[in-house]
């Protein structure tokens, strides 16, 4: 994410449904959150961790497929010291749909306003709308049957 390659713009998501990894993926990007993770947590005594994988992100993601994340658990189990007990991480939203997500959220009260997916937004901070994270936004606020108000203005312009 931080190369010189460019971010690849699309009209639809057809090309992640081939298997292919995206051009957006960051070689080990989830085991070096989940080592952070696991120090911090170890350093305050806390047994909890959490991670946002879901089922969208695993297809194309490696590091975000369940195995990968029950396998990391297991390491921590072995690499602990100063915790007694088991340290656990949660993927909460792992078999959970984009739209799914966005369902829970507004149940939950999030404001998606204040919330931006895009890989490359304008100046301005709004989103692109043709980046992998944008069409997997777009097309979860659509199957959620809700409008999202960032995407929305684009639309307007």
């Amino acid at each position: 994410m931080t190369s010189s390659l460019e971010v690849l713009k699309h009209n639809d998501l057809n090309h992640l449904r081939s298997g292919q990894i995206p051009s957006t993926y960051v070689h080990g990007k989830n085991t070096i959150f989940l080592s952070y993770a696991f120090a911090y947590a170890e350093a305050l005594g806390v047994s909890n961790i959490f991670i946002g994988c879901n089922a969208i992100d695993y297809s194309n993601y490696l590091g975000c497929k369940p195995e990968c994340i029950s396998t990391y658990e297991r390491m921590i189990s072995l690499a602990k010291i100063r915790i007694q007990r088991e340290i656990k991480i949660y993927a909460s939203l792992l078999q959970l749909s984009k739209s799914a997500i966005i369902i829970l959220g507004k149940s939950l009260g999030v404001d998606y306003s204040l919330t931006t997916s895009c890989y490359t937004p304008y100046e301005s901070g709004q989103p692109c709308s043709q980046c992998d994270a944008c069409l997997l936004r777009i097309e979860g606020f659509t199957k959620a049957g809700l409008l999202d108000s960032l995407h929305l203005y684009l639309s307007n312009i």
